[in-house]
C-alpha cells in the first residue's frame, strides 16, 4: 500500500509518498498558499496529477476543528479565511480520484506515535505538542478522543490566569513565542533570539537564560498536572521542535520536584514524561496511520 500524505501548515505544505511500513519513499514541500480557496487547491493538485493512479489513497494533515468521518471542517486554522463551515473531503474528491482520510495536525501526531512510535505500546496517553500555539491530543484504549464539540486536545485555549484574554491562555505562555518574550525579559538587551540560540546559551550556562526556562518549564509543569489530574494517562509525549533538548526535560523534572514539595501529601502523582519519536515528519507518519488503520 502506497498512500500520497499532506502535511498542511501555514508557512509550508510537505508531501510525501509513504508505504505502509512508514518508509517515506519520496518526499517534498511548497510554499502554503492561504490567500484563497483556488490558489490552496490548485497547489495541492499540482502535487497530487503527479502521483495519481499510482497510489491507493491520499491522506491530510490539516489545521482546525475537523470531523475525522466527514472532513467538515468548523475552523480552519491558518486556512480560516476560506476553510470554515466545509466538507473539505468533498472539495478534494472534486479532484482526487483515490480515497480520502482528512484529521487534525495535532491528532496526526498522536496516530504516528501510536503506529510507529513511543506510544505504540500504551493504551492511555496525552500528547503536547509546543509548537506556535500548544497542539495536543488525549488518547484512551488506543484511540484519539475528539469530544462531542471536537474540541478535545485544543490545549492552547486552557486560561493560565485569573483573567480571561489572549495573554493569559496557555498558548501565549508556553508557545514558542512565550518562551521567546521570557528569555528578553531576562536579558533585557533588546535582541531577538531564535529557539536555536535560547538553547544553546542555556546549554552554555547563561543563567538568566536558564531561569527564563525554569520559568516556562514551571508554566508547562502546571498544567501537565492540571491534565494528569483530570484524565490520569499512563504518559506523557511532548513533541514539537524544542522537545528535542534534553534541558527542557532536565528543568521540567526539577519543575514537577519543586511543585511536588511545594504541596505535600497533597501532590498525588509525578507524571511520567517522553519524547515524541518522529520530528518533522511526524504529521506525514500520522497521516498516513490514520490511512491505514482505516483501510
Amino acid at each position: 500500500m502506497n498512500v500520497l500524505c499532506f502535511d498542511v501548515g501555514g508557512t509550508s505544505i510537505k508531501y510525501g509518498l509513504l508505504n505502509e511500513e512508514a518508509k517515506i519513499l519520496e518526499k517534498g514541500d511548497f510554499p502554503a498558499r492561504t490567500e484563497s480557496m483556488e490558489a490552496f487547491l490548485s497547489s495541492i493538485k499540482e502535487v497530487y496529477e503527479k502521483y495519481k493512479g499510482k497510489i491507493d489513497g491520499v491522506s491530510f494533515s490539516m489545521p482546525g476543528v475537523i470531523d475525522p468521518d466527514t472532513g467538515y471542517f468548523k475552523s480552519g486554522g491558518a486556512y480560516n479565511a476560506f476553510i470554515h463551515d466545509i466538507n473539505m473531503k468533498e472539495v478534494f474528491s472534486s479532484f482526487i480520484e483515490e480515497d480520502i482520510i482528512i484529521t487534525n495536525d495535532a491528532k496526526c501526531a498522536a496516530y504516528g506515535e501510536l503506529g510507529y512510535g513511543c506510544l505504540k505500546d500504551v493504551n492511555d496517553a496525552a500528547i503536547i505538542v509546543l509548537g506556535t500555539g500548544i497542539g495536543g491530543c488525549l488518547i484512551k484504549d488506543r484511540k484519539p478522543l475528539y469530544g462531542a464539540h471536537l474540541l478535545s486536545g485544543e490545549f492552547s485555549f486552557i486560561n493560565t490566569t485569573s483573567e480571561f484574554g489572549p495573554q493569559g491562555i496557555f498558548a501565549h505562555r508556553c508557545g514558542v513565542a512565550g518562551l521567546l518574550n521570557r528569555v528578553k525579559e531576562q536579558l533585557q538587551d533588546g535582541k531577538d533570539y531564535s529557539g536555536r540560540q535560547i538553547f544553546a546559551m542555556a546549554n552554555e550556562g547563561n543563567e538568566k537564560v536558564k531561569e527564563a526556562l525554569r520559568n516556562f518549564c514551571f508554566d508547562l509543569a502546571t498544567q501537565i498536572l492540571n491534565i494528569q489530574t483530570i484524565f490520569d494517562p499512563e504518559v506523557f509525549a511532548i513533541g514539537g521542535g524544542i522537545s528535542q533538548q534534553k534541558i527542557l526535560f532536565d528543568l521540567l523534572d526539577e519543575q514537577f520536584e519543586k511543585i511536588k514539595e511545594a504541596m505535600g501529601p497533597l501532590f498525588l502523582r509525578k507524571p511520567d514524561v517522553t519524547v515524541c519519536q518522529f520530528r518533522n515528519d511526524a504529521n506525514l507518519i500520522g497521516a498516513l496511520y490514520r490511512f491505514v488503520s482505516e483501510h
